[in-house]
């Protein structure tokens, strides 16, 4: 079965309890279809290492084959680390974290 994990940061107003009555529909076809759908609140704090290695042995036993951050840039360091942990050969890795917010070195990691 395919897993597909859902981290949410704590700065944003929707936490995994609203997905139940919010996705129902979406959450009742991922299911039908074999697909394990897992929402993790991610803690507060600013130290993306700390938060990474909480949430990691919630993450490991589901078989996660890539991790794909969403929009909110204050989830990328957590799921760039949690990536290169769980699932190296599908990852950018931290070490392109910067990348992803500045522009300049994206163009830069691009040209390599």
């Amino acid at each position: 079965a395919e897993s597909i994990v859902d981290l949410r940061s704590p700065s944003r107003k929707l936490k995994c309890s609203q997905n139940a009555s919010d996705y129902a529909d979406a959450l009742q076809a991922l299911g039908a279809a074999g697909v394990q759908y897992t929402c993790i609140d991610l803690p507060e704090g600013d130290d993306a290492q700390a938060i990474a290695n909480e949430v990691l042995p919630l993450m490991r036993p589901l078989g996660i084959q890539a991790v794909i951050n969403g929009s909110f840039d204050d989830v990328v360091e957590v799921a760039d680390l949690i990536s290169e942990r769980l699932c190296p050969e599908t990852t950018n890795g931290y070490r392109l974290s910067e990348a992803r917010h500045d522009k300049a070195r994206m163009h830069e990691v691009v040209d390599e």
